[in-house]
């Protein structure tokens, strides 16, 4: 082998070291920073995803709050989080609210949750007390009921 040839492989050998010890480096650095991540997904009632969900993570301990949206596959994705105990709160137009959804980070890890949330009900309709000339009137969207006092 000649020279010019010999300090081509020398040289793509010490490249290749390199790279192989910079990834190494990045690989180390991440693992000793500890952190973990939430990648997880809306779904209806019938575990289909639902798009553009306002998710909010926050730390229980209340030093970390952040809100997120939904993609059109229901994925949502909260990283670099310190390990800990974290509430997961979803809120959409139209569907009801799930209580909390409690999750731990652990170093190292991603949590995967499923939040599932359902279409909302009806709100009850207003309803209405009068009293005229000794009769109660009570009004509501299901009906009325009359009720008279008669004086003794």
């Amino acid at each position: 082998m000649n020279r010019n040839g010999l300090m081509r492989n020398l040289l793509l050998v010490a490249t290749a070291v390199g790279l192989a010890h910079a990834a190494a480096s990045s690989d180390d650095q991440a693992a000793t920073l500890g952190f973990g991540a939430i990648h997880g997904v809306t779904l209806d009632t019938a575990l289909q995803p639902l798009t553009m969900v306002r998710v909010s993570i926050q730390r229980v301990d209340g030093n970390f709050t952040c809100s997120v949206v939904s993609d059109r596959n229901g994925l949502f994705v909260a990283e670099h989080l310190t390990p800990g105990t974290y509430s997961i709160t979803a809120a959409k137009e139209g569907k009801a609210t799930p209580g909390a959804l409690s999750v731990v980070i652990a170093k190292d890890q991603t949590t995967r949750p499923r939040v599932v949330l359902a279409a909302a009900t009806a709100a009850p309709a207003a309803a209405e007390i009068t009293l005229k000339d000794n009769l109660v009137q009570f009004s509501a969207g299901i009906g009325r009921i009359q009720l008279a006092h008669r004086a003794a």
